[in-house]
């Protein structure tokens, strides 16, 4: 069996004639003393210091028995998730190995999966919640490392004592929580508190009234009756003065029917989600009832009038002159005058 010591010479005389093979004899050499210095420090039960120098140890030089080393390391300083990681890596570095180099690590195979079955039930757990989906732009932190929204609802094995769960939330300054976890134990962050940005509802045009009513005045009556055309424009003033009632009196029953439920969902002036949607469709309904029962009456209105001064012969005694005047109010009204001689 070569040993870390022995096989180092032979790299270093093999690999010194070239730029990359220098390189790769000083990484072997920083590998080596990293992990003396780990083992050593392990020895004394300085695992905050040990655990760090073998894991560059395993970067610089990746090799089965300094990852066994490693598992052994966090599991010795009590990092229960780690470790069992650790055992399980080195479990597969051996299985990748070729059958002939798999014996010398037979013990150490047996013994990480002893650790594995010893420390598994012993991993605490810690499950992120939020009932929703989750908001755009907000981000989940744990421990520093920044968890994707996949993670929410899944225990994830962690190792035993403090742990810090940051969210960040646009516009909003950064939320943390401090989770404390024996062995074997579980819990949960609840994180619905965190809603997600307010969406402005998509502005709805609405129908506006006429700026001005045309005016009629001066209307000077014809002989011979009403014209096709003039029956036409009657008949769909007219059509549109009723299809206006009628809206109006639709988004007016509708607009009780979401007062109701403002009723039901706002109490003392504060209302839950709920209410705040159907107060807020309350007021376009509103308006849309008003704007119909505006334009509506301004429609019946102009039909009476067309049909008022419609031509017709003239009476006796009088010119047979009919004046009409519609005009619209700056608040949406309508004020109608008929004067004339029949």
């Amino acid at each position: 069996m070569m040993t870390r010591a022995r096989l180092m010479p032979s790299l270093l005389a093999l690999l010194v004639s070239t730029a990359p093979g220098v390189a790769l004899a000083q990484d072997v050499a920083a590998a080596e003393a990293l992990f003396q210095r780990g083992v050593e420090e392990m020895k004394q039960a300085k695992y905050i210091t040990a655990c760090p120098a073998i894991a560059e140890s395993q970067r610089l030089d990746p090799r089965p028995g300094t990852q066994f080393t490693l598992a052994e390391c966090h599991a010795l300083a009590g990092k229960l998730a780690t470790a069992v990681v650790a055992y399980e890596d080195f479990l597969r570095m051996v299985a990748g190995l070729p059958v002939w180099q798999q014996g010398k690590y037979l013990d150490r195979v047996r013994l990480a999966e002893g650790q594995k079955a010893a420390l598994g039930p012993q991993v605490p757990r810690l499950i992120l919640v939020y009932p929703k989906d989750p908001p755009a732009g907000v981000r989940v932190f744990r421990d520093g490392t920044e968890l994707s929204w996949v993670s929410v609802g899944i225990p994830l094995p962690v190792d035993p004592g403090e742990h810090v769960v940051d969210l960040e939330v646009p516009g909003k300054p950064r939320i943390e929580r401090r989770i404390l976890l024996a062995k074997g134990e579980e819990k949960s962050v609840d994180l619905s508190e965190v809603e997600p940005p307010k969406q402005e509802p998509p502005k709805q045009e609405l129908p506006k009234p006429p700026a001005s009513a045309p005016s009629l005045r001066g209307v000077e009556p014809a002989q011979g009756g009403m014209t096709g055309g003039g029956k036409a424009w009657l008949f769909t003033v007219g059509g549109l003065g009723l299809a206006g009632i009628t809206m109006g009196s639709i988004t007016g029953g509708l607009a009780l029917g979401e007062k109701a439920t403002v009723d039901e969902y706002c109490k003392n002036l504060i209302c839950d989600p709920e209410g705040l949607r159907a107060l807020e469709r309350g007021r376009q309904l509103s308006v849309l009832g008003t704007v119909g029962f505006v334009v509506g009456g301004a429609g019946l209105l102009t039909a009476v009038v067309l049909w008022a001064t419609r031509p017709g012969e003239k009476k006796s005694g009088g010119t047979g002159a009919i004046q009409a005047d519609v005009i619209t109010t700056e608040r949406g009204g309508v004020v109608v005058g008929l004067k004339g001689v029949f």
